[in-house]
Order: structure tokens, then sequence, then C-alpha cells
């Protein structure tokens, strides 16, 4: 892949000091910069990154979480932020009604990951009188504590009381805990309505692909018999050697998705692998018979292994005056090619090192939207909008890279990698 006859990027050393991507003329906005990149919150924020990526939504709503409660930790509230948060903390508990609600509001109220699972019990003596408060451990069992209520009025108002006299920092945590909370609610409702509509898409387009895919088959098919049956009057390709080719593909292809079929239970997400399946075989039986009719000996496993390999074809080597500079690779299915392109880009039009080349910021535009990744500006879509694009956020990373750099002036490899993924940069 030539790259073209620009000039090499200066070294880092020679544009400035590089810190979290950026470059820095100044020591101390570096190490400024460098400090907040690696954070704890900041850590977690791409960590969670990466769990969402890899398909656990669960992991990273907790390390989403944890960043929030150090945050919380360690704001300090002025005397006024204090008043309010005391005064909003009292109008939710003071109507409730019995111990049970209050135990109930109190176990949503500590921002630790649990959610609203139940912490906190109130426990009425055997005669009735009185109730002890227990926590609630994470396996179910009661952690009895040295507090005990009357059963009545008064003892409920004593209880409230007491809650109500807690630091602030506790009532944030509680109103902290709810936005969570939403958040992750708003966050799975999103994530159903966009899977919901893939699905729709596909099963859409699946009746007009496999029928325009068979009328395209049948007329290469034809081509290619007219083709074998030429002039020379030598033996060839036939028809109805095609049409064996296509049972094989069928066949083959029909035992490997048998397993994922037979064992899926969900009736949304079998009609999904149909698809799925429908669509890999008109697709290898396009690409055989376009191989055949082009003079290729291709048997119906060489056609399959070829589609499905060209799902992992991201490596690439960028070379310039004869000599490999960078190797690297941009995953993400329909984005790796525009990622490979972005990349480059970033490296040789902006003079980005390679690991900033890797961490900006992605945009792609599929299927007639435009996503862009939240590290863009909210100003910044809004404009595209105003352009006439549909833009909106991606609610996942875009693709991912690893990458490596060759300076041979100075004899060393620089390497990156994409913290949208796990995984890393090796050269030796």
């Amino acid at each position: 892949m030539p790259i073209g006859s620009r000039d090499e990027p200066r070294a880092p050393e020679d544009v400035g000091i590089r810190a979290a991507g950026q470059t820095f003329t100044d020591r101390a906005a570096a190490d400024k910069a460098a400090a907040d990149y690696n954070t704890p919150q900041a850590t977690a924020a791409r960590q969670a990154q990466v769990a969402a990526a890899a398909g656990d939504p669960h992991l990273a709503q907790q390390l989403r979480t944890g960043s929030m409660q150090e945050q919380v930790a360690k704001l300090q509230l002025s005397a006024g932020e204090r008043a309010e948060l005391k005064a909003k903390f009292a109008e939710q508990i003071n109507p409730l009604a019995d111990f049970g609600q209050l135990g109930e509001f109190m176990s949503a109220s500590a921002a630790d990951g649990q959610g609203g699972k139940l912490k906190m019990q109130f426990v009425p003596a055997a005669d009735g009188k009185t109730v002890a408060l227990n926590m609630v451990n994470p396996d179910g069992s009661l952690k009895p504590t040295a507090r005990t209520f009357d059963n009545d009025g008064k003892g409920l108002a004593l209880a409230k009381a007491q809650l109500n006299g807690m630091p602030p920092e506790k009532m944030l945590e509680h109103f902290h805990r709810e936005a969570v909370e939403a958040r992750a609610a708003a966050a799975q409702q999103s994530t159903e309505k966009y899977q919901a509509g893939m699905l729709k898409n596909a099963q859409d387009k699946t009746a007009s692909q496999i029928e325009n895919a068979g009328l395209r088959t049948q007329l290469a098919m034809q081509g290619a018999a007219a083709k074998a049956a030429g002039a020379s009057g030598q033996g060839g390709m036939t028809l109805a050697d095609l049409k064996d080719g296509h049972k094989g593909i069928a066949s083959t292809l029909n035992a490997d998705w048998k397993g994922q079929i037979d064992s899926t239970t969900d009736p949304v997400a079998l009609k999904a692998i149909k698809v799925a399946r429908e669509n890999e075989i008109a697709t290898v039986q396009r690409l055989y018979t376009g191989a055949m009719s082009a003079g290729f000996g291709l048997t119906p496993e060489q056609a399959i292994v070829a589609f499905r390999s060209g799902t992992m074809g991201e490596q690439a080597f960028g070379t310039k005056d004869g000599k490999t500079v960078m190797s690297f690779g941009v995953m993400g299915g329909h984005y790796q090619a525009a990622g490979h392109a972005n990349l480059l880009s970033n490296v040789f039009d902006l003079k980005m090192d390679i690991q900033a080349a890797a961490e900006a910021p992605r945009s792609f535009a599929f299927d007639g939207a435009l996503s862009l990744e939240t590290t863009i500006s909210p100003d910044i879509r809004d404009e595209l909008r105003a352009r006439g694009h549909d833009a909106r956020f991606s609610e996942e990373p875009i693709g991912g890279c690893q990458a490596i750099r060759i300076d041979h002036a100075r004899g060393v490899l620089l390497g990156a990698s994409d913290h949208r993924k796990d995984g890393l940069a090796l050269g030796f």
C-alpha cells in the first residue's frame, strides 16, 4: 500500500511534548494532561468502552458506576448545595408510610454498583413491638446492627430523623444512584430498539436479496455455459457443473449453521440466524459463479473459505520509497476500509503520532446515517444535522486498531494500541 512521497513526519521531540495523544509546548500542561488521562476515572471509562465493545454491558456499567462513585466522593459541596440536598432528601423520605418502604428507599441509595438490590431491612421482633435494622449481605443473609426502633409512628419518625441527619455527601450518593440507574435503563432501551431495527432491516431485505441473487446467478450460469461450449468445441464448465457447485455450497453452509439453529430457542434470534445463513449462501454462490465464469478453478469449499476469510482481512503494510514504514490493522466490519484510510490520513496528512492517530475520534457513514463517537462535540453533531446529515452518536466505539510505525532514521519501532479494543502492538 504505497503511501506517497510526502516528507516523513518529524520525531515527537521536534514538535513538542506528547501526552495523552496531544502535543504541548509547556511541560506543566503536558504533565497535567498525562495525569488527567491516567486518573482512575479516565482509566475506568476506557475500560468500560472495551467491555462494551467486547459484548459485556454489565461489566461496562459497573466500571462506569465505580468511576462516578469516585467523582461523587471527591465533590466539595457548598453550604447552599448541602442545604438543597438535605431538603430534597427529606422531601422524598418523609412521606414513607412504614419501615418496609423505608428499607427499600435506603437500599436503593448507596452508589455501590448493586442497583436496587435490597441491602437494608427492618425486621420486627417476636412480640412485634420493635423493629431491628439489619444489613443484607450479598448472599442474602442478614447482618444485625445495634439499632432498634419502636414499631409505631414514633419509631418510624425517629428512624427518618436519624437518616435525615446523614452527611449531605451520603445523600448525594442516593441521587447519584438514581441518575446511574436512569442512564442504564435508557441505554438498555436504546440498545433493544437498535437491535429490533437491525433485525427488521434484515428481514425486509432478505426476500429481495435472495430473489436478485437467484436471477444474477441464473444469468451468470447461462453465460458461463455458453462460454464453456464456445467455438473451440472442447469440454469445459457446464451448467450442470455450476448447479452441482451451488448445491455443494448450500449443503456445506447448511451443515455449518445447523448447530446454531438447533441450539437457539429464542424466536427473534432464530430468525436473525436464518437470515444470516440465507444471505451467506446466496453471496458465496455468486462468488463461486463469478470465479468459474472468469476461468478460475474453484471448489465450493474454497469459495466458502475465500468469502469468510474476507471478514478478517484488516492487516496492512504501508510503504514509502520501497521501504515498509508502518504495519497496522483497523477492525470493525464495514468500517475496515474507511478506518484504514482514516488512520493513514491522521498520520501522514495531519502529522499525528501513531498513538494519537489511533485514539482520534471517529465517524462512519453507513446505510444512510453518519455515526459519531461520543468524544465528538454535540455542537459538531448539530452542525452536521443542520447541513442535512443524519448524524447520530454511536452507542459503541467505532472499530479498533493496533499499529507499529517504523522509524528507519532512528532505528526504533513506535507502537500504538487502540483504547477501544483489548490488545497490544508488539514488535521485535
